[in-house]
């Protein structure tokens, strides 16, 4: 029964992780620059994000499955899995909230005396809010969820972590972030064309376009925007939650999206100079090249955080 749990989780997240590596996903960057039509890129350094999130979890469920279901964390998952199935919900968002159950499931945080009828009541109580204020409902599930959390679970830096990988998860939907995309590429954009320029070359922004070098850049959603960072958070969030000791969880969650983000941001401006200086090279095969070397590192850099906060714990 456990292998054939394992099994399954593995096999939902590693083909969901096609979304994540964008495969066959032509960039929306205009001719000319780094991801022309057609092309199929990885988003890094959070390309193998998913993959690397459901290998983690089959190895946990594979370890501590028969001893440690957390029933309240299954009924929010199933409660997300009926979202997806009835179109509440995208199938992306749903597995992006299921974070925190995931966690609660895999940590065996203390019970609470009313955990179970809390979750099935936040199961019940979201879709029927949704309806009657007629609101989408991932943010009346994220909204509940994070008081689920601050509520009904006794650790508190756990409940802020995965509280904030929740409402990343919300601000991913469509809507918000057609709103925040924008904002974000333009601020990456400047921030590239800043340190260029303080590198000694000639670039200058143009909305979340890169000019003034022999290669256009173009600063997408798929390089950096709210679906990316909510991976990255939800990633963040999961690993804190299960290796971090309680007392550490904040701080070692913010250490990890804030690697995460400079070297999302490393990696936009290494190829930036990379089309500078190198001309004949191919351009776009540096563009993987690097999302995969900034993948394995923001792996390693979240791995060594979290081992050196159970060395501190254990050394104090």
């Amino acid at each position: 029964m456990a292998w054939a749990a394992v099994a399954l989780a593995a096999a939902a997240f590693v083909g969901y992780s096609g979304d994540a590596f964008a495969l066959g996903t032509p960039s929306s960057g205009p001719s000319g620059t780094v991801g022309p039509p057609g092309k199929s890129s990885v988003p890094a350094p959070f390309g193998a994000l998913f993959l690397g999130f459901g290998t983690t979890i089959a190895a946990w469920l594979k370890a501590r499955l028969k001893g440690s279901v957390h029933i309240p964390g299954i009924v929010l998952i199933l409660s997300l899995v009926a979202a997806s199935l009835v179109g509440a919900t995208s199938v992306q968002t749903a597995f992006l909230l299921s974070v925190p159950a995931w966690a609660l499931c895999l940590s065996r945080p203390r019970r609470v005396r009313w955990d179970l009828e809390s979750a099935l009541l936040l199961s019940v109580i979201a879709p029927i809010l949704a309806t009657a204020l007629a609101l989408p409902f991932v943010p009346i599930f994220g909204g509940l969820l994070c008081l689920w959390l601050f509520f009904f679970t006794s650790e508190r830096p756990g409940a802020l972590v995965l509280s904030t990988a929740t409402i990343f998860a919300v601000a991913s939907l469509h809507q918000l972030s057609a709103l925040i995309d924008p904002v974000v590429q333009e601020a990456f954009t400047v921030g590239t064309v800043g340190l260029l320029n303080l590198m000694g070359f000639q670039a200058s922004a143009m909305g979340n376009t890169i000019v003034g070098l022999n290669t256009t850049i173009a600063v997408t959603p798929i390089c950096v925007g709210m679906a990316i960072i909510a991976n990255l958070t939800a990633l963040a969030a999961f690993v804190s939650a299960l290796f971090v000791p309680s007392k550490s969880q904040l701080s070692v969650f913010s250490a990890m999206v804030t690697v995460g983000l400079l070297l999302n941001f490393i990696r936009i401006v290494s190829i930036s100079a990379v089309g500078e200086l190198f001309v004949a090279w191919n351009i776009d095969s540096v563009h993987d090249a690097l999302g995969w070397l900034l993948a394995i590192a923001t792996y390693t850099a979240m791995a060594w955080l979290a081992a050196r906060s159970r060395r501190t714990e254990m050394a104090a």
